[in-house]
């Protein structure tokens, strides 16, 4: 099956890892999304450098981030599931 035939839409970089510009496009559409479906959310998310906020308004979510230093006890899938994801994928 190919992504183009996906029901999400698939992003790319060299580096395996989400830029801003990614993100906020991310952000722009799952809200857009929310706001068709007639719902508020909240999403939480890490001090990642490509998580700015503030910089786009948003309709239908409001963003908070974890407090630093903070990412592997609130994020369980951060102590290891992802580390050996990417580490088989760079193989």
């Amino acid at each position: 099956m190919s992504v183009r035939h996906l029901p999400a839409n698939y992003h790319h970089n060299k580096k395996v890892s989400i830029t801003t510009p990614l993100f906020l496009e991310f952000l722009q559409c799952f809200d857009a999304k929310m706001g068709c479906n007639g719902r508020k959310i909240l999403l939480f998310i890490d001090q990642c450098p490509a998580h700015p906020l503030g910089i786009i308004k948003l309709r239908n979510m409001e963003v908070v981030c974890f407090p630093a230093n903070s990412t592997s006890q609130l994020q369980p899938l951060d102590q290891g599931v992802i580390a050996k994801l990417k580490q088989k994928y760079w193989k």
